[in-house]
């Protein structure tokens, strides 16, 4: 599994640190391989053609979008950031309707 937090504070100045992951995007599933992604919703609309986070949705990846501003644009089709309470957020993946879930974080 690879973890990445603030994708976007990574991918700055133009740095792809991940691109050597690219040629396994497409068999992902059938080796394992797994990519948690987060990023802040401003500037997403553009970060979404970034080559590792472009090869992801191609390959059907699900994605949540969380709390953030409308004026980003049309992050997925028919899917706008808007202000959701915290930990709310859309979940879209392919071949389902996108659902407004809640996700929780428990201390141990």
């Amino acid at each position: 599994m690879v973890l990445v937090d603030d994708y976007d504070v990574l991918t700055t100045a133009g740095q792809e640190p991940l691109v050597p992951f690219l040629p396994f995007i497409p068999s992902a599933a059938d080796i394992g391989l797994h990519f948690v992604l987060t990023r802040r919703v401003a500037g997403a609309s553009r970060g979404l053609y970034e080559p590792l986070v472009q090869a992801l949705r191609e390959s059907g990846t699900a994605a949540l979008v969380m709390s953030g501003d409308r004026g980003e644009g049309q992050l997925f089709p028919g899917v706008y950031a808007s202000r959701q309470p915290a930990g709310r957020g859309i979940l879209i993946r392919r071949g389902h309707p996108n659902r407004l879930i809640q996700t929780v974080h428990s201390p141990a």
